[in-house]
């Protein structure tokens, strides 16, 4: 059953988007309201995971971008465990998690075509998040079985 939408996608998404990125700062400034604020950003997720349903592209280029905290196995256990990091590590990854934002905004407004412009910042704070995904080391895949 589709629900009915009284917000368009772009301005939906970017309020969510807004939204995740005040609660990060909030979190960074002021470490007694971390867990909470960690908390109601990661709240907006199930919110903004169903509305992307709407826009295949913008899914698709969301999942690049911001996979692992939005549609990853683990994305629950990882935004727990990202409010219990110590000072330093957590505003590393705050700072890498806004700077995506500021990505996933350029995505919500394109408005179904395939990208917009993103900034020069923008375009380095992608690639350093991709330069980070891959050193992650990769689960070795179990060999493959030759028929008998």
């Amino acid at each position: 059953m589709t629900s009915q939408r009284h917000t368009e996608f772009a301005p939906f998404v970017l309020d969510l988007l807004d939204f995740m990125e005040q609660k990060l700062r909030e979190a960074t400034v002021d470490e007694a309201s971390r867990a909470g604020a960690v908390s109601e950003a990661a709240g907006v997720i199930p919110l903004l995971r169903d509305r992307l349903r709407e826009n295949e592209t913008a899914q698709a280029q969301f999942m690049l971008v911001f996979d692992e905290y939005l549609y990853g196995p683990h994305a629950a256990q990882w935004w727990a465990g990202f409010a219990r990091m110590d000072r330093p590590a957590f505003e590393k990854e705050a700072e890498t998690l806004v700077g995506l934002l500021a990505v996933l905004r350029q995505v919500a407004t394109a408005d179904g075509r395939a990208t917009s412009d993103p900034t020069d910042a923008d375009q380095r704070t992608l690639q350093v998040h991709i330069d980070e995904r891959q050193k992650i080391p990769s689960s070795p895949r179990p060999p493959a079985r030759l028929p008998s």
